[in-house]
């Protein structure tokens, strides 16, 4: 009877090891993978953030219709959502959200060559402070100080 209870002992202890192991290896695997994406989407920000001031600088729209790119964003956002603080992941959604509208408005203005309303220059000018934001929120997952 003993033999049997140390049996059934040693399949709850080997259980319930097995299982911390798991997820603590689950847990590194999805650090490791936010971390990768927030780095992957602040190196994309500040390439965006550059177009955008080359566009505004020369007043063209070709600058952001060629040159802003959302892959890594738009590929990375659910990661992100699950792992950035509710403030960061805000700063990061709104940095997407005004981002694609100044590409949806380049792509609608692809007749006019250079900026004739104050709409997108407006909406460009303001990005800036929307990506710094969203990099500072995704710098302390990316570890970054």
């Amino acid at each position: 009877m003993t033999e049997a209870i140390f049996g059934l002992v040693g399949v709850v202890i080997g259980g319930l090891l097995n299982g911390g192991v798991t997820m603590l290896t689950e847990r590194s695997r999805r650090r490791a993978s936010a971390k990768t994406a927030a780095r992957i989407v602040i190196g994309e920000v500040g390439d965006n953030e550059l177009a955008i001031k080359l566009a505004l600088e020369e007043g063209r729209w070709a600058f952001i219709k060629t040159a802003v790119d959302l892959t890594a964003a738009t590929e990375h956002r659910a990661t992100l959502a699950a792992t950035l603080k509710d403030p960061a992941w805000l700063a990061f959604d709104s940095y997407y959200a005004k981002t694609r509208e100044l590409v949806k408005l380049a792509e609608l203005s692809s007749n006019r060559r250079r900026f004739e309303d104050d709409e997108g220059r407006e909406l460009g000018e303001h990005l800036s402070s929307y990506s710094k934001a969203a990099v500072d929120g995704m710098r302390r997952l990316a570890g970054y100080p």
